[in-house]
């Protein structure tokens, strides 16, 4: 694939939110929060100030009549004519406004970021003496805004779900409270802000109370059920979605499937990794009356470069030229994160230059698919280029899956300066509007300053996670600290923060044993007493409830291999069956290389046996060994040697496992050395008819009895 091919386009199609085509409401809403001062409680008496120099113009100037004013108000792109100027000037125009003036005015400074000024408005009209009243498009602004807030997760992710909901079911009680008649449009909006914070039963509980109102439900309702299916992953959900989407094809006549709920059936297809089924209803979509747009494609693609089919996303590509749709940059960060899936990294970068030669605007997606590829190739001064290219804005705007890039980038790269750099600048009080660090932002950092023996700085970014109030301890952050300092050999530490761990009561899992015993493991080496805490903490596992796992036992019989204890390790071996576990193929190498390398070859043959029966393919080193310390062994009877080289080639054979043609040859040999004399007779005396055997054979042992 070649990104030769691409057109080039100066402007880009814009990715459309669900409900921007509501034309009951017609409105268009934007995220943010900007608080100002300059207005008191009586914003009419002190702001006398008309429409200035800057924010004059003669349409308004001319205004005289409601409709226009309510007009000028929807066309209205100055922030600077904000909503009291508006009203100072009807005022002066003898203009009385109507509920619609003041729903656009609220519209318009949610727009202009003027929110003061929106839920001033707000208050104004829900007063009970006021000349004008509230009507349900009022209210619908409110909670649209309010939903809109609560999709800034960046700013509300310590912030309890219930929490973020109140404000919106306030509103809706106040609905029901002035009996205000309910529309489908309160019900998509509230329906939508449970399913952003994750509340699906009760999105589900308003979609039975609104039927129940008699309120029928509309593609942006079936859109929004859909939407809170896609949250989850599941098979089960995948099937919701796909029946609500047919049950409105088929049942709902009077309801035209339209481009999201289409996105939105294809986009949870893609999530539970069927793109098969997406690839079917995609095909459905371009037969149908609804074309796919850049949204689509984008889902498609990605889809197509989670399974690395290049190809795929290639000629996707290709369809979406075909039908004139302009590509964005959402379709070409989804083109490069399948590049870099697919390890093609100058692909990678011949589609960054395509991009920059279009002067297409990078979003964080992009940004942080660059800053993998390029620590991919190990090029980490091209990805700590990327970031420092990124502007402040941008980075107010980023969420932290990028800085976590970028620090996963510096640990790997051991730049601990350029690490601590970004995670200050992430935590400086002047950026305060950059997304807050997570979990994995601490455990990025704290790995990469262990990983260069930078232990008193990896505690006091772990000091600083534990006085944090929004985030709280969990067993990801100590195993990063343990597994670091159990790798720098710093057993004193590792011991010691899991001491802590069980303090604090934080919940411990098969990992951080894994980690404990994998160290003690190697330090038993110089330390027998480590022998003894490696295997206790086996106890110590079932004493917390949790089931001790394969790596664990395979970890401690890896250990008694090392001692050339065989006995203990044939014990432990046995003893994951006893526990009821499947012995898994690393842990058949090492037993049977770790008997047939310690003098065992009985054991070795048994286990190896024992693992062709249960079908497992070890390690082709593992065969080789074997059979090479069969054909070697002379303690063994002869014809012990010669049935346990019979019954390995046959299970390899069944289990279509390939030996080293010299090897095979040199088995058979041993086999065949045995049974000749036998094998020839019963041939010979094979009836006349039977020539054609009597003639294989003799080739048949030949190449083996030959000396070259």
């Amino acid at each position: 694939m070649s990104i030769a091919a691409l057109s080039s386009f100066e402007n880009l199609s814009l990715l459309l939110e669900p409900y921007s085509n509501d034309i009951s409401v017609a409105l268009i809403f934007t995220v943010g929060y900007y608080l100002f001062k300059y207005f008191n409680k009586n914003p009419l008496e002190n702001k006398k100030k008309t429409l200035g120099k800057e924010g004059r113009n003669n349409n308004w100037d001319k205004s005289e009549t409601l409709n226009t004013f309510n007009t000028l108000i929807l066309q209205n792109q100055d922030p600077k004519i904000d909503a009291y100027n508006i009203l100072t000037k009807m005022h002066e125009s003898k203009v009385h406004p109507d509920i619609t003036t003041y729903n656009r005015l609220i519209d318009m400074s949610f727009k202009f970021d003027q929110d003061e000024n929106a839920l001033k408005l707000f208050e104004e009209v829900c007063d009970s003496y006021s000349g004008v009243q509230p009507d349900i498009v009022t209210f619908n602004i409110m909670i649209k805004h309010y939903v809109k807030e609560i999709r800034e997760f960046r700013k509300y992710q310590s912030t309890p779900n219930e929490k973020k909901l109140e404000r919106v079911f306030k509103i809706f009680a106040d609905i029901k409270a002035n009996d205000i008649p309910l529309n489908s449009i309160t019900f998509n909006t509230i329906m939508d802000a449970c399913v952003e914070v994750g509340d699906y039963e009760k999105a589900i509980s308003l979609f039975d109370e609104m039927k129940k109102m008699g309120i029928k439900p509309d593609i942006y309702t079936y859109a929004v059920i859909v939407k809170g299916l896609k949250a989850g992953k599941g098979k089960e959900n995948l099937i919701k979605a796909i029946e609500i989407f047919e049950n409105v094809k088929n049942e709902s006549h009077d309801i035209k499937i339209d481009e999201v709920l289409f996105n939105s059936v294809i986009d949870i297809c893609i999530k539970n990794n069927n793109v098969e089924k997406a690839q079917e209803i995609f095909n459905e979509m371009k037969k149908g009356n609804v074309s796919p747009s850049v949204i689509t494609y984008s889902i498609m693609i990605k889809g197509y470069g989670q399974e690395k089919n290049l190809e795929k996303c290639y000629q996707l590509y290709q369809d979406l030229l075909s039908n004139n749709i302009m590509p964005n940059e959402v379709i070409f960060g989804c083109l490069m994160n399948c590049a870099v899936k697919c390890s093609k990294l100058d692909l990678m970068v011949e589609i960054y230059e395509k991009m920059s030669l279009l002067k297409m605007k990078l979003n964080s997606v992009v940004y942080t698919t660059l800053i993998k590829g390029f620590a991919k190739m190990k090029k980490y001064e091209e990805s700590y280029s990327i970031y420092d290219s990124i502007t402040h804005e941008e980075k107010e705007k980023a969420n932290i899956i990028l800085f976590n890039a970028i620090l996963d980038v510096c640990a790997e790269s051991e730049n601990h300066v350029k690490l601590l750099s970004i995670f200050n600048e992430l935590n400086d009080e002047k950026n305060g509007n950059y997304p807050n660090p997570n979990l994995i932002t601490y455990s990025s950092v704290i790995k990469g300053l262990i990983r260069v023996k930078q232990f008193n700085e990896a505690y006091i970014v772990y000091n600083k996670l534990r006085n944090s109030s929004d985030l709280k301890l969990d067993e990801i952050i100590y195993n990063v600290m343990i597994d670091g300092f159990a790798e720098a050999g710093e057993k004193d530490k590792a011991e010691k923060l899991f001491i802590e761990m069980k303090k604090l009561n934080v919940k411990r899992t098969s990992i951080v044993y894994s980690i404990l015993i994998k160290m003690y493991a190697r330090t038993s080496l110089k330390n027998d007493d480590d022998i003894s805490r490696a295997t206790n903490l086996i106890n110590s596992m079932r004493e917390d409830g949790i089931k001790p796992t394969i790596i664990a036992y395979t970890t401690i019989m890896q250990m008694y291999l090392r001692k050339k204890n065989i006995k203990a390790a044939i014990d432990i071996f046995q003893e994951i069956k006893n526990e009821g576990l499947t012995p898994d193929v690393v842990s058949y190498n090492f037993i049977i290389n770790g008997c047939t390398f310690n003098q065992n070859l009985e054991h070795g043959i048994f286990f190896l046996l024992e693992s062709l029966n249960n079908k497992m393919k070890l390690n082709s080193e593992t065969y080789k060994n074997t059979l090479e310390y069969l054909l070697k062994n002379k303690f063994m009877k002869y014809q012990d040697r010669v049935k346990s080289a019979s019954d390995i080639l046959k299970l390899m054979k069944e289990n279509n496992i390939e030996l080293n043609y010299d090897l095979y040859s040199r088995v058979m040999r041993l086999i065949f050395k045995n049974n000749e004399g036998t094998s020839i007779k019963k041939v010979e005396n094979l009836p006349q008819r039977n020539s054609s055997v009597r003639q294989n054979f003799s080739n048949f042992t030949n190449c083996f009895t030959k000396t070259s």
